[in-house]
């Protein structure tokens, strides 16, 4: 099942991003009525080239997975092999439209954190992403990213007659 997940993820990524993996995100928080943070999203790296209209960023693989169980993992691919690699996992809880907490349980990343609760604020900058804000205890400065929904794309495929 695991492996299952890992490769429609990497699927997904190859699908939604353009090849050379930079994104340009239009800044419109007008656009957002739905703020719910559930599903999988795919960490962005932002240039300094962005604007106040818009983000270039580009797409790196590490996704995180908001379960509806409340749950999330962080996977990246980013090791020699190619292959899916569980950074954490844990519990979330949603605690108002601009922050949530983290429950690490399972950290391979830092191991200092399993047990602590992280209280990240985020804000959505257009509806499909956000910018996460975080303050790790062993961090001398805050951590700042951006995350992309991945969704499905649109086709045209209809079903074929047997």
């Amino acid at each position: 099942m695991k492996t299952c997940i890992v490769i429609m993820l990497l699927c997904i990524s190859i699908q939604v991003f353009p090849q050379n993996g930079i994104l340009t995100i239009p800044i419109d928080e007008n656009q957002v009525t739905d703020t719910t943070i559930g599903g999988i999203w795919q960490m962005a790296l932002i240039y300094r080239s962005s604007t106040e209209k818009e983000i270039k960023a580009k797409a790196l693989p590490i996704f995180k997975v908001y379960g509806n169980d409340h749950t999330f993992r962080n996977i990246s691919f980013m090791n020699q092999a190619n292959l899916g690699l569980l950074l954490t996992e844990g519990t979330f809880k949603v605690n108002n439209k601009e922050n949530y907490t983290e429950t690490i349980q399972k950290s391979a990343s830092d191991p200092g954190i399993v047990g602590k609760d992280n209280v990240l604020t985020y804000k959505f900058v257009n509806p499909n992403a956000m910018i996460v804000t975080y303050q790790l205890p062993n961090m001398p400065a805050p951590g700042k990213e951006l995350w992309v929904r991945v969704k499905m794309p649109q086709t045209q495929a209809s079903p074929k007659k047997l």
